[in-house]
């Protein structure tokens, strides 16, 4: 009996012990399940040199705590919050006198252009009516931004609500065309200014904590009244507009990541593998001296998808693109004339200029607007268009199409530009490989990642049963690993005293 009310002893001492921190820690967090951190964050436009803007994860939704012009971004309004609604780095080609739809009823219209001093006149606008206006100079790299500041947007003046990156101006015979590739805006006219004690959903507001400088910018700390918790940090992002500088990748590389422990290049490794499919690299079909790697798998030609300044031994060897082209035809292309590429993808000469010996083309896919480039054939050393793509299969700086211009040609009536050699990927189709996946009685058994020009890496594929499939598919056959918590229907400390008890009944 003696030993029974010892060990119960020993068990109430500990669980006593348990419950103390138990209680401390308690006391520490103050029932707080949710610390929502303000960080900075690189701009994406390479133009914007050391330049940050906050951004806030507000369960989900991304928020930009009002912040000012004329100071630093730790100087900001953490409880003043405007929804991020543009921040990209897609090219927008303005006429004259024409207007862009930024959603929300805002707009931005390029009122007139003026060639001769290189100038723009921009007018922003909401639900039609006149915000602000500028005349924005493109004549060097230094002033191509029109950042617009507004007074009084909850209560805070000269708050950065919009910037525009202007790319270039284009003069053709007729048109006069400026070609903007960055636009980051923020919903201001529907701001809020959060107190303590307000709700977000489940959440109640309980602290607003003031950042101290560009290292801590302060966070929103929210009480969950039903228990379960959700973590909102605010991080700092890159704008995405790629004329902005400084620009921090958004997306780990995690292909090459994730498969390190099945990438080991041993014989032992592939030892009883069926198929072995090699990465190698290959000349364009036009005189050039570049190489692009390919990978024959089962008799269809895909491209590993590889970046425009990397070397062609740095490339993603389980994300692959099929081949769509790669020839050395001649094609003419009048003035606003299209070429059909196969598979939705299309390249317009959409205006040529004699006299500057420069195309303005523009890539589509399935009459959408890709991608557009003003190529110049005054030397031979850039008549080539290799066109980049961002987020293809998680990757950026993809390298999609190629195409070569031969020469420009002028007639009494038709301007032509002779086209003779296309490289083009079926980007929009690229697929990421993971081990046990299937291509057609195929199973993918080793990614095998490539060190130099010399090994561009390979897939090993062990032989299964046979599957009706013809190209690579990362749907069927996928290996998923899910990591799996523990979750305890009662607290351990309580199991382990009805254990004790019933131990020395």
């Amino acid at each position: 009996m003696k030993t029974y009310t010892a060990v119960l002893l020993v068990a109430l001492t500990l669980l006593l012990a348990v419950s103390a921190d138990t209680a401390n820690a308690a006391d520490n967090t103050s029932s707080i399940s949710n610390v929502c951190d303000v960080d900075g964050t690189d701009y994406k436009s390479e133009s914007w040199s050391n330049e940050q803007y906050p951004v806030i994860d507000l369960f989900g939704d991304k928020y930009v705590p009002l912040f000012t012009a004329n100071g630093n971004t730790g100087n900001v309004h953490v409880n003043k919050l405007a929804k991020l609604i543009l921040d990209n780095n897609e090219t927008y080609t303005l006429k004259d006198g024409e207007k862009v739809d930024l959603s929300n009823g805002y707009a931005f219209e390029a009122k007139q252009i003026n060639i001769d001093n290189e100038e723009i006149w921009f007018e922003f606008s909401k639900d039609g009516k006149y915000i602000a206006d500028q005349i924005v100079s493109a004549n060097n790299d230094a002033n191509r931004t029109w950042t617009v500041t507004l007074d009084n947007v909850q209560g805070e003046n000269s708050v950065v609500v919009m910037k525009v990156h202007i790319k270039n101006l284009f003069v053709g015979a007729e048109t006069r065309v400026v070609w903007i590739d960055g636009i980051w805006l923020t919903d201001y006219t529907n701001a809020t200014t959060l107190k303590v004690g307000d709700k977000i959903g489940e959440f109640t507001l309980d602290k607003i904590v003031s950042g101290v400088n560009t290292s801590n910018m302060g966070s929103l700390v929210f009480e969950n009244t039903t228990g379960s918790s959700v973590a909102c940090n605010v991080v700092g992002t890159n704008y995405k507009c790629d004329s902005w500088s400084n620009v921090t990748a958004d997306t780990a590389n995690t292909a090459d990541t994730a498969s390190t422990v099945d990438t080991t290049n041993t014989a032992d490794n592939v030892s009883n593998i069926t198929n072995i499919c090699n990465v190698v690299s290959t000349d364009y079909k036009w005189v050039s001296n570049e190489q692009y790697p390919v990978i024959d798998l089962f008799g269809d030609k895909y491209i590993p998808l590889f970046t425009a300044n990397g070397n062609i031994g740095n490339i993603h060897v389980n994300k692959l693109a099929k081949l769509i082209l790669d020839n050395n035809d001649t094609y003419t292309l009048k003035d606003g004339e299209k070429l059909d590429l196969s598979n939705g993808y299309a390249l317009e000469a959409k205006q040529i200029n004699i006299d500057n010996e420069e195309i303005w083309f523009e890539f589509s896919k399935d009459g959408k607007y890709i991608a557009d480039q003003i190529v110049s054939v005054n030397t031979d050393d850039n008549r080539t268009w290799t066109v980049t793509l961002d987020n293809v299969q998680g990757e950026n700086n993809i390298v999609v199409m190629k195409v070569h211009i031969k020469n420009l040609f002028v007639g009494t009536v038709d301007k032509i530009v002779w086209i003779d050699g296309i490289w083009l990927t079926d980007y929009t189709n690229a697929t990421t490989l993971k081990i046990g996946d299937k291509v057609g009685e195929f199973t993918l058994e080793k990614i095998v990642s490539g060190t130099n020009s010399s090994n561009l890496g390979s897939l090993a594929f062990k032989k299964t049963q046979a599957v009706d499939s013809s190209s690579p598919t990362s749907e069927e056959g996928s290996v998923v690993s899910i990591n799996k918590g523990i979750s305890l229907s009662t607290p351990w400390h309580l199991d382990f005293l009805k254990f004790i008890t019933n131990k020395f009944r």
